[in-house]
């Protein structure tokens, strides 16, 4: 037994992500007591009140993807320490991105994808009823995946019916984030 690392289901229902450090193997063998009520650890960084008309930089509203990565990441042969968090924030049109792993309710993003800033929400940037995309709009994100050995993040754009690949996530010389 022991610590296997970290864990992150976003919940639908509330808009927040369910994030869990320090798992131990004895419970991720058994996902019934992982998200147990109470569980030491785990918190909804970013909930809101769904009722809340603003858009924040901390608020989700119906997320329903999440990809996190902490470990190193090789980049043309540097290596970075990396802990980053995505969040797929369906109904605001975006995907959030945390650079460093939220250690608290309502942390703030470091930066997003979809929106040319953390508090617009339209979708595809745009109050038309068929908005069309363009290569730095959302709407509707669904899901998301980072892929540290290509360095490139996947989002599942679906209401615009694509997948958008973003390359060269961080930086191979600094291992900064760099989108």
């Amino acid at each position: 037994t022991g610590p296997v690392g970290t864990v992150s289901i976003t919940d639908t229902s509330s808009g927040g992500v369910l994030i869990a450090h320090d798992i131990d193997v004895d419970l991720a063998l058994n996902p019934s007591t992982l998200f147990r009520t109470g569980a030491a650890g785990s918190l909804f960084p970013g909930n809101v009140d769904s009722s809340a008309p603003d858009v924040s930089a901390h608020g989700f509203f119906r997320s329903a993807g999440v990809s996190h990565y902490d470990g190193t990441l090789v980049i043309g042969g540097n290596s970075f320490s990396i802990d980053v968090l995505f969040v797929a924030d369906t109904d605001n049109n975006r995907v959030l991105i945390f650079e460093d792993k939220p250690t608290g309710s309502n942390a703030d993003a470091t930066a997003v994808l979809g929106q040319p800033d953390l508090y617009s929400n339209l979708p595809n940037q745009s109050d038309e009823t068929d908005p069309a995309p363009a290569g730095d709009t959302l709407w509707g994100p669904q899901d998301v995946h980072f892929s540290a050995a290509s360095n490139q993040l996947f989002v599942s754009d679906t209401l615009n019916n694509r997948v958008l690949v973003y390359s060269d996530v961080f930086d191979g010389t600094t291992g900064m984030y760099n989108l």
